[in-house]
């Protein structure tokens, strides 16, 4: 990982909407030219917060961030397991 900790996220959706239409761009395309801003959260944080702000910034994951380290990534989809997963129970 860069100095500086997490620049930003690549999906698959983003390399098959960029890279993947053309193969010669696979070898040559950077890593920032195609990566979307870091959104982050703390490992605090609530899911109601972490789904507010991937609804405001238009992101289905966000970084999770604690004492500068990276702690991990949450998804939509996670949410939304945990959602239906405490309905259940």
């Amino acid at each position: 990982m860069p100095k500086g900790g997490v620049q930003g996220l690549i999906s698959h959706n983003d390399l098959l909407a960029r890279v993947v239409a053309d193969p010669e761009r696979w070898r040559k395309t950077e890593a920032r030219k195609i990566m979307r801003p870091k959104v982050s959260i703390g490992p605090e944080d609530t899911l109601e917060g972490a789904a507010r702000l991937m609804v405001e910034n238009r992101v289905p994951r966000l970084v999770v961030e604690g004492d500068g380290e990276l702690r991990g990534i949450i998804t939509i989809r996670d949410i939304i397991w945990r959602l239906y997963m405490v309905g259940e129970g």
